[in-house]
């Protein structure tokens, strides 16, 4: 009896999830860090390979909210070039099981008179299979009209 009360568990286990592990905090660390890397650099190469293909997007900031990856990273390509536009990690926290993150930092672009502004930004990461699955960006956009 004991046996299949084991394997009762076990499927039971299995079916609620509770036995598919995610990201291992140390692997999720070293993404960050690429993340930041790439970001600040302005490797819009380097930081669109960090992202799944069925990324989702949220800008709360300026409501833009993208599905998928080609759409997503046509904004990457068009944005990282813009001489104003910068990132500035300042620091990251990592969830115990390396599903999530959160990079705060500082964001950098020009307003509508073309100065220089900078706000401080946070961005919220979901990763799965070792790709972020999911970016949700918050800023005080008003800084920049």
């Amino acid at each position: 009896m004991k046996p299949f009360f084991a394997v009762v568990v076990a499927a039971a286990c299995l079916l609620a999830g509770c036995g598919q592990p995610g990201e291992s905090a140390a692997q999720t660390e070293a993404l960050v860090r690429e993340w930041v890397s790439a970001y600040e650099a302005k490797d819009a190469d380097r930081f669109i390979a960090l992202y799944a293909d069925d990324i989702y997007y949220a800008d709360w900031a300026i409501g833009a909210f993208i599905e998928g990856k080609d759409g997503w990273s046509s904004g990457v390509r068009s944005t990282f070039p813009e001489a104003a536009f910068a990132f500035k990690a300042t620091s990251s926290f990592v969830s115990a099981d390396g599903r999530f993150a959160t990079v705060e930092g500082s964001y950098s672009d020009n307003d509508n008179e073309g100065r220089v502004v900078t706000v401080p930004m946070a961005s919220v990461l979901e990763f799965r299979d070792g790709k972020i699955v999911k970016e949700t960006d918050y800023y005080d956009a008003g800084a920049f009209r």
